[in-house]
């Protein structure tokens, strides 16, 4: 009863903490093929502004890569991104993000919550451990090393604000939770 009392209280008081920072996913990256021109930009900017959280955007046309800013009281929807390019005529390479948050772990899995959408969820992976992560429980342990995972407990210990930036995997037959590589973390706040 005490566990399941604070696995609902501790991520609420976290987010109480937190709120003033406003975290939430910062930056989305998008690695597009088939940008050719500033034509082709134009096409795949209309369709990009029309999702729900893109706040502004920014394309590279030579490095086929699409920098948007996030509106922090969006969830990202992957689907709708990949829907979105797929319909201006381009294949969607790779999406990456930073997002911030706060750290929190359940049943061994680590996860970013962010305060202004707290339905969404980022379990957190290497890919230095596992080439396509699954996000079930059976499996958990082996999503981050060892270094990693004791780095994780000690931000969670301190109740830190963390960014982590990486690429995201979607599991779409797991409630479309959201996985993110960590290839760089810093802790925001303590």
């Amino acid at each position: 009863m005490i566990r399941k009392t604070l696995t609902v209280v501790l991520p609420l008081m976290v987010m109480a903490l937190i709120s003033p920072l406003r975290g939430q996913v910062d930056e989305v990256i998008l690695r597009v093929d088939g940008l050719a021109c500033p034509f082709c930009a134009y096409g795949i900017e209309k369709k990009l502004k029309k999702l729900e959280g893109a706040r502004s955007l920014e394309i590279m046309i030579n490095e086929g890569k699409i920098v948007m800013e996030w509106n922090s009281d969006s969830t990202l929807d992957l689907e709708a991104i990949n829907k979105a390019v797929e319909t201006a005529g381009f294949t969607l390479r790779g999406v990456r993000a930073s997002v911030r948050g706060a750290l929190m772990s359940d049943s061994g899995m680590f996860y970013l919550l962010t305060p202004n959408t707290p339905e969404q969820r980022f379990y957190l992976y290497e890919s230095a451990e596992i080439t396509r992560p699954t996000f079930s429980e059976k499996e958990s342990h082996i999503l981050v090393t060892e270094a990693t995972r004791n780095r994780l407990r000690q931000l969670l210990l301190h109740a830190s604000v963390v960014r982590i930036a990486g690429p995201l995997h979607e599991e779409k037959h797991l409630e479309r939770r959201i996985g993110l590589e960590i290839e760089s973390l810093e802790e925001v706040s303590s």
